[in-house]
């Protein structure tokens, strides 16, 4: 039985370990199969629903006079495709309002959504505080695009030939694709609704893995936005390093002080009567120092009786031995 124990221990550690990620498959601007600067080829994201129901779509490093469409789909009907800008990091003419660079996206239907440009965060445009409560119930449109059932999605991407080297917005775009069913054609158990009253139903487990996936204010698949996450995400490594060692030294000093308190209260180590032995040795020596010193003074009495005899007079006998 305590092996049993120990094999589901190992299987939850293990699957706590693997994180979130394998429940997205990750596409990356770099990929030559995706984007090809070479070849004006339209990449392909597959949203498969026995497999991937969602996608993440990244970039590595930043970009420069790239242009770039990709066509999302499903493989199965009656599933509908839901885009959620996570974060974005693309440049804006601020004196015109204009987007020089740039994503969007277009139904197969013909809708096209607006240029997303500029600094971008899904935490921050989705929180109620900054949407209208009238809005609620529709998708946000700073950030999100709902796509309509059996129809793909092109995602446009581009980048101007402009110098990005002394611009101070870094080349970010971090999108993510879910697949998505009418709540009412879900089968129970397999689709969780985004709104109790709400017609989007996406898998389960996409709720509370610290991706939005839902399109709609307040985060609502991830029980709220929680802004000064934000500001967490966004720390440096150095930063992330100095806490760590922080933290490191402030658990190092608190374990130090409980393994002195509890040493000195059950007598361990320093406190223990075993490093008492040394003193007792040396107190065991002191008799010996005395008798010691006893020896010369029976050995002087015995020379002083000596003396003592030898300056008698002489007997009268010895002096007149006729008489």
């Amino acid at each position: 039985m305590k092996e049993i124990g120990w094999l589901v221990y190992l299987t939850i550690v293990i699957c706590v370990c693997q994180g979130n990620d394998d429940n997205y498959k990750h596409y990356y601007l770099e990929d030559p199969n995706l984007c090809s600067a070479a070849e004006l080829k339209q990449g392909k994201i597959k949203l498969d629903e026995s497999k991937y129901t969602a996608a993440q779509l990244l970039n590595k490093r930043p970009k420069h006079n790239f242009h770039c469409t990709i066509k999302v789909k499903t493989t199965t009907k009656g599933n509908g495709i839901i885009a959620v800008i996570q974060e974005l990091g693309l440049r804006r003419n601020e004196s015109s309002g204009q987007c020089i660079d740039y994503v969007t996206f277009i139904s197969e239907n013909g809708v096209v959504s607006r240029k997303y440009c500029g600094m971008l965060n899904a935490k921050w445009k989705m929180d109620p505080m900054f949407v209208n409560e009238e809005s609620s119930v529709e998708p946000v449109d700073e950030n999100t695009f709902l796509n309509d059932i059996n129809a793909y999605l092109i995602v446009d991407i581009f980048i101007s030939e402009l110098d990005i080297s002394r611009e101070l917005t870094p080349t970010t775009i971090n999108i993510v694709f879910t697949l998505y069913k009418k709540c009412q054609y879900r089968m129970f158990g397999q689709y969780e609704p985004c709104l109790d009253d709400g017609d989007v139903c996406i898998k389960p487990w996409y709720f509370n893995d610290r991706i939005i996936n839902c399109p709609y204010a307040g985060c609502v698949d991830e029980g709220g936005c929680r802004i000064q996450s934000t500001y967490n995400d966004k720390l440096s490594i150095g930063s992330k390093v100095i806490i760590s060692s922080m933290s490191s030294l402030v658990i190092s000093f608190v374990v130090f002080v409980i393994c002195i308190y509890l040493c000195r209260k059950y007598k361990k180590l320093c406190w223990s009567e075993d490093w008492s032995q040394p003193q007792q040795s040396s107190e065991a020596q002191t008799p010996r120092v005395i008798e010691m010193n006893e020896q010369p003074s029976q050995s002087q009495e015995q020379t002083d009786d000596r003396n003592v005899v030898k300056d008698l007079p002489p007997s009268y006998e010895s002096l007149f031995p006729d008489r």
